[in-house]
Parts: structure tokens; sequence; C-alpha cells
């Protein structure tokens, strides 16, 4: 398909990896028989300790901090087309 390369990863094929990955190696009894336990695993032990550490910083801070307030909500307003 034109929407993927062969060398490339659809977003799907990159999540089945991991459900997959988890599946091998913490589901089928070695920790757990739940496959979204078994994921929470692989991400908590495997995952997320590689991390940098802008990739744990909550997405919605900016957001709260700057946006959602009442004044703002006007000034969009006042400018939507």
């Amino acid at each position: 398909a034109e929407a993927n390369d062969d060398r490339a990863l659809m977003r799907f094929e990159f999540m089945e990896i991991i459900v997959r990955l988890a599946i091998a190696k913490y589901g089928k009894g070695v920790e757990t028989d739940d496959v979204s336990d078994a994921v929470d695993i692989l991400v908590r032990k495997n995952i997320q300790p590689h991390l940098c550490p802008e990739a744990a910083l909550d997405c919605n801070l900016f957001r709260r901090d700057r946006l959602y307030y009442e004044e703002m909500d006007d000034i969009f307003l006042a400018h939507e087309p």
C-alpha cells in the first residue's frame, strides 16, 4: 500500500510489537496471565527507565497553566472565524 513503506512501521504494527513482546517476556504465566498487566510491566521495567527526561513531562502542563482559563476562552471566541 502507498501509506505503508515496507521498511516503515505503521502505528498499529508498533503497538502490536509492544504487546507481543510483553506477552513473550511477562505474560503466559511468567509474571501474569493478563495482557494489559504484561504491557504495563514491560513499559515500567524496560521502556520507562531508558526514556529521556523530556519524555516524562506532563503534556497537559502548558494547557493547564496557560490555556484553561475563562480569559483565554474569551480571546479564542473573539477571533473565531
